[in-house]
């Protein structure tokens, strides 16, 4: 029941994605690409200060090793 309600649901969008694409265009792709850019942009601050702390602490954590590579310890 499962596979059939999944093919179905591939059947139909199949069909109806060339008359969708005909009415929305590039309106899609250009509403997802600036919704993809405000996250970006109200995520930035939080993850450049989780980076440089995770680097930090990463470069303090690393000591070398008997063969000299490093390693976390």
């Amino acid at each position: 029941m499962d596979a059939t309600a999944t093919h179905s649901a591939a059947l139909v969008g199949t069909l109806v994605a060339p008359f969708l694409f005909e009415i929305i265009s590039g309106r899609v792709i250009a509403v997802g690409g600036v919704l993809a850019l405000l996250g970006l942009l109200i995520a930035a601050p939080i993850l450049g200060g989780e980076w440089r702390r995770l680097t930090a602490s990463s470069a303090a954590t690393l000591e070398p090793a008997d063969d000299g590579s490093l390693y976390r310890g």
